[in-house]
Protein backbone atom coordinates (compact mmCIF):
# COMPACT_ATOMS: atom_id res chain seq x y z
CA UNK A 1 0.00 0.00 0.00
CA UNK A 2 1.31 3.34 -0.77
CA UNK A 3 -0.01 7.12 -0.87
CA UNK A 4 -1.42 8.16 -4.13
CA UNK A 5 0.32 11.11 -5.87
CA UNK A 6 -1.83 13.76 -5.50
CA UNK A 7 -1.40 15.25 -9.12
CA UNK A 8 -2.63 11.81 -9.84
CA UNK A 9 -6.47 12.08 -9.10
CA UNK A 10 -8.71 12.83 -11.62
CA UNK A 11 -10.22 16.67 -11.23
CA UNK A 12 -12.66 16.35 -8.77
CA UNK A 13 -16.54 17.04 -9.34
CA UNK A 14 -17.95 20.24 -7.95
CA UNK A 15 -19.83 19.44 -5.25
CA UNK A 16 -22.57 22.10 -6.27
CA UNK A 17 -23.39 19.97 -9.59
CA UNK A 18 -24.61 16.53 -7.12
CA UNK A 19 -27.57 16.75 -5.56
CA UNK A 20 -30.26 14.83 -3.66
CA UNK A 21 -32.28 12.47 -5.67
CA UNK A 22 -30.21 12.33 -8.91
CA UNK A 23 -29.20 9.28 -10.45
CA UNK A 24 -25.33 8.80 -11.61
CA UNK A 25 -23.20 6.15 -12.69
CA UNK A 26 -20.12 4.99 -10.63
CA UNK A 27 -17.18 5.37 -11.64
CA UNK A 28 -14.64 1.61 -12.26
CA UNK A 29 -11.57 3.42 -12.25
CA UNK A 30 -11.78 3.88 -7.91
CA UNK A 31 -9.45 6.37 -6.73
CA UNK A 32 -8.61 6.97 -3.35
CA UNK A 33 -5.52 8.38 -1.48
CA UNK A 34 -4.06 4.88 -0.89
CA UNK A 35 -2.74 2.47 -3.49
CA UNK A 36 -3.50 -1.04 -3.31
CA UNK A 37 -1.19 -3.30 -4.26
CA UNK A 38 -2.56 -6.68 -5.62
CA UNK A 39 -2.53 -9.11 -3.20
CA UNK A 40 -4.41 -6.48 -0.76
CA UNK A 41 -6.84 -5.61 -3.19
CA UNK A 42 -7.83 -9.36 -3.53
CA UNK A 43 -8.06 -9.59 0.58
CA UNK A 44 -10.64 -6.43 0.63
CA UNK A 45 -12.63 -6.54 -2.34
CA UNK A 46 -14.91 -9.63 -3.05
CA UNK A 47 -14.58 -11.35 -5.95
CA UNK A 48 -17.94 -9.34 -7.30
CA UNK A 49 -16.38 -6.00 -6.51
CA UNK A 50 -13.43 -7.08 -8.31
CA UNK A 51 -15.04 -7.97 -11.44
CA UNK A 52 -16.74 -4.59 -11.61
CA UNK A 53 -12.74 -2.81 -10.79
CA UNK A 54 -11.76 -5.11 -13.54
CA UNK A 55 -14.24 -3.78 -16.28
CA UNK A 56 -16.03 -7.62 -16.41
CA UNK A 57 -19.81 -6.77 -14.99
CA UNK A 58 -22.14 -4.09 -16.34
CA UNK A 59 -22.39 -0.68 -14.71
CA UNK A 60 -23.89 0.03 -11.45
CA UNK A 61 -26.01 3.34 -10.26
CA UNK A 62 -26.70 4.80 -7.52
CA UNK A 63 -28.95 8.02 -5.96
CA UNK A 64 -27.80 10.38 -4.22
CA UNK A 65 -29.44 10.70 -0.58
CA UNK A 66 -27.00 13.83 0.63
CA UNK A 67 -24.94 16.09 -0.92
CA UNK A 68 -21.11 15.90 -0.86
CA UNK A 69 -19.24 16.85 2.37
CA UNK A 70 -15.91 17.41 3.57
CA UNK A 71 -14.61 14.15 5.13
CA UNK A 72 -14.17 14.48 8.78
CA UNK A 73 -9.86 14.35 9.75
CA UNK A 74 -9.49 14.22 5.85
CA UNK A 75 -6.12 15.37 6.59
CA UNK A 76 -5.90 17.13 3.04
CA UNK A 77 -5.60 20.70 2.07
CA UNK A 78 -9.06 22.37 1.34
CA UNK A 79 -8.01 22.25 -2.71
CA UNK A 80 -6.93 18.28 -2.40
CA UNK A 81 -9.63 17.18 0.43
CA UNK A 82 -11.49 13.96 -0.20
CA UNK A 83 -15.68 14.88 -0.48
CA UNK A 84 -18.22 12.04 1.17
CA UNK A 85 -21.26 11.80 -0.59
CA UNK A 86 -24.16 9.34 0.76
CA UNK A 87 -25.75 7.15 -1.71
CA UNK A 88 -28.75 4.70 -2.27
CA UNK A 89 -27.06 2.02 -4.24
CA UNK A 90 -29.53 0.61 -7.26
CA UNK A 91 -29.32 -2.43 -9.32
CA UNK A 92 -30.99 -3.60 -12.28
CA UNK A 93 -32.15 -6.81 -11.25
CA UNK A 94 -35.71 -5.98 -11.12
CA UNK A 95 -36.37 -9.78 -10.20
CA UNK A 96 -35.38 -8.76 -6.70
CA UNK A 97 -38.36 -6.35 -5.46
CA UNK A 98 -39.24 -7.11 -1.98
CA UNK A 99 -40.99 -5.11 0.85
CA UNK A 100 -37.47 -2.90 1.07
CA UNK A 101 -36.07 -3.31 -2.20
CA UNK A 102 -38.44 -0.95 -4.46
CA UNK A 103 -38.89 -0.66 -8.52
CA UNK A 104 -38.37 2.85 -9.70
CA UNK A 105 -40.27 2.10 -13.52
CA UNK A 106 -38.19 3.81 -17.00
CA UNK A 107 -40.79 5.92 -17.07
CA UNK A 108 -39.25 7.73 -13.74
CA UNK A 109 -36.02 7.09 -14.05
CA UNK A 110 -35.57 8.36 -17.64
CA UNK A 111 -32.94 5.81 -17.94
CA UNK A 112 -35.02 3.31 -20.36
CA UNK A 113 -34.76 0.47 -17.91
CA UNK A 114 -36.32 -0.12 -14.50
CA UNK A 115 -34.13 0.24 -11.59
CA UNK A 116 -34.20 -0.92 -7.90
CA UNK A 117 -33.88 1.31 -4.85
CA UNK A 118 -32.37 -0.73 -2.39
CA UNK A 119 -33.86 1.34 0.31
CA UNK A 120 -32.15 -0.53 3.15
CA UNK A 121 -28.41 -0.03 1.71
CA UNK A 122 -27.29 4.10 1.76
CA UNK A 123 -23.81 4.08 2.46
CA UNK A 124 -20.96 6.44 2.40
CA UNK A 125 -18.78 6.78 -0.92
CA UNK A 126 -16.13 9.24 -2.37
CA UNK A 127 -17.36 11.46 -4.57
CA UNK A 128 -14.75 11.67 -6.96
CA UNK A 129 -15.86 7.74 -8.14
CA UNK A 130 -18.69 9.33 -9.50
CA UNK A 131 -18.97 9.08 -12.81
CA UNK A 132 -21.55 10.77 -14.78
CA UNK A 133 -25.18 11.97 -14.12
CA UNK A 134 -27.82 10.02 -15.77
CA UNK A 135 -31.63 9.79 -15.99
CA UNK A 136 -33.91 12.00 -14.32
CA UNK A 137 -33.99 13.63 -11.24
CA UNK A 138 -36.29 11.06 -8.33
CA UNK A 139 -38.81 14.21 -7.58
CA UNK A 140 -38.91 15.04 -3.82
CA UNK A 141 -41.99 13.06 -2.70
CA UNK A 142 -40.54 9.69 -4.40
CA UNK A 143 -36.76 10.90 -2.53
CA UNK A 144 -38.54 10.73 0.61
CA UNK A 145 -40.91 7.77 0.36
CA UNK A 146 -37.87 5.91 -0.80
CA UNK A 147 -35.86 7.31 2.58
CA UNK A 148 -38.84 6.35 4.57
CA UNK A 149 -38.58 2.69 3.73
CA UNK A 150 -35.27 2.64 4.46
CA UNK A 151 -35.59 4.53 8.03
CA UNK A 152 -38.40 2.09 9.13
CA UNK A 153 -36.03 -0.87 8.23
CA UNK A 154 -33.20 0.49 10.29
CA UNK A 155 -35.80 0.99 13.10
CA UNK A 156 -35.64 5.01 12.58
CA UNK A 157 -39.66 5.57 12.61
CA UNK A 158 -42.59 3.37 13.78
CA UNK A 159 -44.15 2.76 10.45
CA UNK A 160 -43.35 2.84 6.68
CA UNK A 161 -45.16 3.88 4.01
CA UNK A 162 -48.26 1.99 2.94
CA UNK A 163 -48.22 0.27 -0.59
CA UNK A 164 -50.81 2.45 -1.45
CA UNK A 165 -48.88 5.71 -1.13
CA UNK A 166 -45.49 4.02 -2.35
CA UNK A 167 -47.98 3.12 -5.53
CA UNK A 168 -49.46 6.22 -6.00
CA UNK A 169 -46.23 7.69 -6.84
CA UNK A 170 -45.44 5.24 -9.71
CA UNK A 171 -43.38 3.48 -7.60
CA UNK A 172 -43.66 -1.28 -7.40
CA UNK A 173 -43.38 -2.67 -4.19
CA UNK A 174 -42.82 -6.55 -4.33
CA UNK A 175 -44.66 -8.67 -2.40
CA UNK A 176 -41.65 -10.77 -1.08
CA UNK A 177 -40.46 -10.53 2.48
CA UNK A 178 -37.10 -9.05 3.00
CA UNK A 179 -36.91 -12.31 5.19
CA UNK A 180 -37.22 -14.54 1.90
CA UNK A 181 -34.04 -16.45 1.22
CA UNK A 182 -33.26 -15.42 -2.26
CA UNK A 183 -34.40 -12.30 -1.12
CA UNK A 184 -31.42 -12.24 1.64
CA UNK A 185 -28.87 -14.03 -0.73
CA UNK A 186 -29.30 -11.12 -2.82
CA UNK A 187 -29.07 -8.52 0.21
CA UNK A 188 -25.51 -10.77 0.94
CA UNK A 189 -24.57 -10.00 -2.54
CA UNK A 190 -25.21 -6.34 -2.70
CA UNK A 191 -23.15 -6.32 0.46
CA UNK A 192 -20.59 -7.67 -1.17
CA UNK A 193 -19.99 -5.46 -3.97
CA UNK A 194 -20.39 -2.41 -1.36
CA UNK A 195 -16.82 -2.99 -1.05
CA UNK A 196 -16.21 -0.79 -4.60
CA UNK A 197 -17.55 2.13 -2.51
CA UNK A 198 -16.78 1.45 0.86
CA UNK A 199 -12.87 0.35 0.73
CA UNK A 200 -12.10 3.95 -0.90
CA UNK A 201 -13.79 5.63 2.36
CA UNK A 202 -12.20 3.19 4.71
CA UNK A 203 -8.67 4.53 3.34
CA UNK A 204 -9.62 8.16 3.15
CA UNK A 205 -10.24 8.02 6.81
CA UNK A 206 -7.17 5.92 7.34
CA UNK A 207 -5.34 8.03 5.24
CA UNK A 208 -6.57 11.53 7.50
CA UNK A 209 -6.05 9.89 10.70
CA UNK A 210 -2.32 9.31 10.43
CA UNK A 211 -0.09 9.58 7.20
CA UNK A 212 2.78 7.89 9.57
CA UNK A 213 1.40 5.16 9.34
CA UNK A 214 2.79 2.13 7.28
CA UNK A 215 3.04 -1.66 6.50
CA UNK A 216 1.09 -3.70 9.07
CA UNK A 217 -0.18 -0.61 11.06
CA UNK A 218 -1.61 0.77 8.23
CA UNK A 219 -3.40 -2.56 7.12
CA UNK A 220 -4.32 -3.04 10.88
CA UNK A 221 -6.07 0.55 10.60
CA UNK A 222 -7.48 -0.25 7.92
CA UNK A 223 -9.01 -3.49 8.36
CA UNK A 224 -10.74 -2.35 11.97
CA UNK A 225 -12.07 1.19 9.69
CA UNK A 226 -13.91 -1.14 7.12
CA UNK A 227 -15.28 -3.03 9.88
CA UNK A 228 -16.60 0.01 11.84
CA UNK A 229 -17.90 1.37 9.02
CA UNK A 230 -21.76 1.00 8.66
CA UNK A 231 -22.95 4.06 6.79
CA UNK A 232 -25.62 5.12 9.65
CA UNK A 233 -24.05 8.41 10.00
CA UNK A 234 -24.83 9.31 6.72
CA UNK A 235 -28.28 8.14 6.37
CA UNK A 236 -30.00 11.45 6.61
CA UNK A 237 -32.19 13.99 4.70
CA UNK A 238 -31.09 16.25 2.64
CA UNK A 239 -29.66 19.23 4.34
CA UNK A 240 -32.39 22.32 4.64
CA UNK A 241 -33.15 24.65 7.25
CA UNK A 242 -36.46 24.12 9.07
CA UNK A 243 -38.61 27.56 10.00
CA UNK A 244 -40.47 27.31 13.16
CA UNK A 245 -42.23 30.08 12.64
CA UNK A 246 -44.59 27.50 10.44
CA UNK A 247 -44.59 25.34 13.26
CA UNK A 248 -46.66 27.96 15.10
CA UNK A 249 -48.94 28.29 12.25
CA UNK A 250 -49.54 24.47 12.34
CA UNK A 251 -47.17 23.58 9.35
CA UNK A 252 -44.95 20.21 9.97
CA UNK A 253 -41.45 20.21 8.16
CA UNK A 254 -40.10 17.11 5.88
CA UNK A 255 -38.63 15.30 8.73
CA UNK A 256 -40.47 15.97 11.42
CA UNK A 257 -43.25 14.26 13.59
CA UNK A 258 -45.90 15.24 16.82
CA UNK A 259 -43.85 14.43 19.44
CA UNK A 260 -47.02 11.89 20.60
CA UNK A 261 -45.43 9.07 17.66
CA UNK A 262 -41.23 9.35 18.82
CA UNK A 263 -41.24 9.76 23.17
CA UNK A 264 -43.88 7.68 25.58
CA UNK A 265 -46.36 9.56 27.18
CA UNK A 266 -43.99 9.34 30.55
CA UNK A 267 -41.16 11.04 28.41
CA UNK A 268 -43.27 13.92 27.31
CA UNK A 269 -45.19 14.40 30.64
CA UNK A 270 -41.85 14.32 32.12
CA UNK A 271 -40.14 17.10 30.01
CA UNK A 272 -43.13 18.94 28.77
CA UNK A 273 -46.09 18.53 31.21
CA UNK A 274 -46.31 19.78 34.57
CA UNK A 275 -43.38 18.83 36.37
CA UNK A 276 -41.12 20.64 33.35
CA UNK A 277 -43.26 24.41 34.50
CA UNK A 278 -42.83 25.32 31.02
CA UNK A 279 -45.92 25.26 28.73
CA UNK A 280 -44.82 24.95 25.10
CA UNK A 281 -47.13 26.24 21.97
CA UNK A 282 -46.02 23.48 20.09
CA UNK A 283 -43.85 20.56 20.48
CA UNK A 284 -42.03 18.21 17.26
CA UNK A 285 -39.76 15.78 17.46
CA UNK A 286 -37.21 13.98 14.68
CA UNK A 287 -35.82 10.85 15.37
CA UNK A 288 -31.61 10.65 14.88
CA UNK A 289 -29.11 7.93 14.47
CA UNK A 290 -25.23 8.68 15.14
CA UNK A 291 -22.71 5.93 14.71
CA UNK A 292 -25.79 3.08 15.91
CA UNK A 293 -27.41 5.30 18.41
CA UNK A 294 -30.60 6.29 18.08
CA UNK A 295 -31.64 8.98 19.86
CA UNK A 296 -34.78 11.91 19.21
CA UNK A 297 -34.25 15.58 18.91
CA UNK A 298 -37.46 17.59 20.17
CA UNK A 299 -37.73 20.96 19.66
CA UNK A 300 -40.61 23.15 21.72
CA UNK A 301 -41.35 26.79 21.23
CA UNK A 302 -43.70 29.13 22.89
CA UNK A 303 -44.36 32.85 21.95
CA UNK A 304 -43.28 35.46 24.69
CA UNK A 305 -44.70 38.31 25.77
CA UNK A 306 -42.07 40.69 24.22
CA UNK A 307 -42.68 38.94 20.59
CA UNK A 308 -39.84 36.51 20.81
CA UNK A 309 -39.97 32.79 20.74
CA UNK A 310 -38.78 30.15 23.60
CA UNK A 311 -37.54 27.42 22.06
CA UNK A 312 -36.58 24.36 25.10
CA UNK A 313 -34.15 21.94 23.01
CA UNK A 314 -34.09 18.02 24.37
CA UNK A 315 -32.48 15.11 23.44
CA UNK A 316 -33.99 11.77 24.64
CA UNK A 317 -33.17 8.19 24.05
CA UNK A 318 -35.47 6.55 21.75
CA UNK A 319 -35.91 3.66 24.14
CA UNK A 320 -36.90 5.24 27.59
CA UNK A 321 -35.54 2.16 29.52
CA UNK A 322 -31.79 3.04 27.82
CA UNK A 323 -29.30 5.72 28.03
CA UNK A 324 -28.10 8.12 25.71
CA UNK A 325 -24.40 7.58 25.46
CA UNK A 326 -22.47 9.50 27.97
CA UNK A 327 -19.91 11.78 25.49
CA UNK A 328 -23.53 12.67 23.53
CA UNK A 329 -22.89 16.95 23.11
CA UNK A 330 -25.11 19.37 22.08
CA UNK A 331 -23.98 22.27 20.88
CA UNK A 332 -26.08 25.67 19.88
CA UNK A 333 -24.38 27.71 17.31
CA UNK A 334 -25.20 31.22 15.68
CA UNK A 335 -25.68 32.36 12.10
CA UNK A 336 -21.84 32.50 12.26
CA UNK A 337 -21.80 29.02 13.49
CA UNK A 338 -19.92 30.40 16.86
CA UNK A 339 -21.17 27.65 19.91
CA UNK A 340 -23.74 30.09 21.93
CA UNK A 341 -24.40 26.49 24.48
CA UNK A 342 -23.80 23.27 25.46
CA UNK A 343 -24.65 20.36 26.77
CA UNK A 344 -23.54 16.78 27.72
CA UNK A 345 -25.53 13.49 28.02
CA UNK A 346 -23.01 12.62 30.81
CA UNK A 347 -23.90 15.58 32.91
CA UNK A 348 -27.74 15.39 32.78
CA UNK A 349 -29.41 14.56 35.63
CA UNK A 350 -32.73 14.34 34.16
CA UNK A 351 -32.18 11.51 31.22
CA UNK A 352 -31.90 13.81 28.43
CA UNK A 353 -30.09 16.98 27.35
CA UNK A 354 -31.83 19.98 27.63
CA UNK A 355 -31.19 23.40 26.03
CA UNK A 356 -32.95 26.44 26.56
CA UNK A 357 -32.88 29.65 24.29
CA UNK A 358 -34.69 32.80 23.10
CA UNK A 359 -34.91 34.50 19.66
CA UNK A 360 -36.33 37.20 16.96
CA UNK A 361 -37.90 36.31 14.21
CA UNK A 362 -35.57 36.13 11.30
CA UNK A 363 -33.02 34.95 13.39
CA UNK A 364 -30.80 31.52 12.45
CA UNK A 365 -28.93 29.04 14.65
CA UNK A 366 -28.17 25.32 14.22
CA UNK A 367 -27.90 22.57 16.41
CA UNK A 368 -24.75 19.93 16.05
CA UNK A 369 -24.91 16.88 18.19
CA UNK A 370 -21.89 14.86 18.06
CA UNK A 371 -19.92 11.60 19.54
CA UNK A 372 -16.76 10.80 18.35
CA UNK A 373 -16.45 9.82 14.98
CA UNK A 374 -19.98 11.14 14.00
CA UNK A 375 -22.02 14.38 13.48
CA UNK A 376 -25.52 15.40 12.53
CA UNK A 377 -26.20 19.43 12.55
CA UNK A 378 -29.56 20.55 11.92
CA UNK A 379 -30.37 24.10 10.43
CA UNK A 380 -32.94 26.39 11.93
CA UNK A 381 -34.12 30.03 11.73
CA UNK A 382 -37.14 31.17 13.99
Amino acid sequence: MKITESIARESPLSPEKIKPGEIWELSSRVQSPLELDPEEQVRLYPEAARRFLEGKSPPRYVAIVKEPERLADSGADPEEEWRVVSVMLLSEKSDRKSNVDILIPAGISGMGRDLLAETWHVLPMLACNLSHLVGKRLSRPIYNVLLDVGDYYHGLIDRPPSVREIQSLGLQVGTVSQEDPEIQAFHQQELDWAAVLEVPVALARTYGKSLKLTGELMDAALELEREFLTGEEFWAEEESTTNLSQWLGNELAAGWQAIEKLLSSEQIKFAFGWRSQWEPEVIRGKPIALAGESAVLAIALVPEADGNTGIRIQVHPRDQNTDLPPNLQAIVLDKNENPILEAEAGNAKSGFLELELSGETGEYFSIKLTIPDAMITEHFVI
